[in-house]
């Protein structure tokens, strides 16, 4: 465009008029031209920018929701860990006279203990173990073996 411009104001195109009424009209409306395209071309550019701007942040929205929710799914097994740590530590305590008595006895300890029913005393007081954490209170009890 500023080739066009300069060929035409220093008259060295053989299209474009040199002097006469007609040059002012066509410089006009060259620039007029070239002021549109620029007008337009910034307007594309501002829209374009626009939606990437609401796209970036529908993304990250959507990233930090999830790394919320990964968090909270985190802090929930953390908890939920412990919870059974302190499940097993209170059961070992209350288990261990029934154990000494069973050693004094000679009769073994997995035979007392019935594990469907321990399952359903945890599932009464609220504690409803999945099957992997039930697996994992057995060995720790030492009724591993009734499965």
């Amino acid at each position: 465009m500023v080739l066009v411009l300069l060929t035409s104001l220093l008259g060295v195109s053989e299209w474009f008029p040199t002097t006469g009424p007609d040059r002012p009209i066509l410089l006009a409306a060259i620039g007029l031209v070239a002021t549109y395209g620029f007008v337009r071309e910034a307007r594309e550019k501002q829209k374009n920018l626009l939606a990437f701007a609401n796209e970036a942040r529908d993304r990250f929205a959507q990233v930090a929701k999830q790394i919320h929710e990964e968090r909270d799914r985190e802090i929930e097994e953390r908890e939920r860990s412990a919870a059974i740590d302190r499940l097993v530590y209170d059961l070992e305590n209350n288990y261990s006279d029934l154990k000494k008595q069973a050693e004094f006895l000679r009769v073994p300890f997995r035979d007392l203990v019935d594990t469907s029913e321990l399952r359903a005393q945890l599932n009464a007081v609220g504690f409803a173990p999945t099957d992997e954490e039930f697996g994992y209170i057995l060995p720790r009890l030492d009724l591993d073996e009734q499965l």
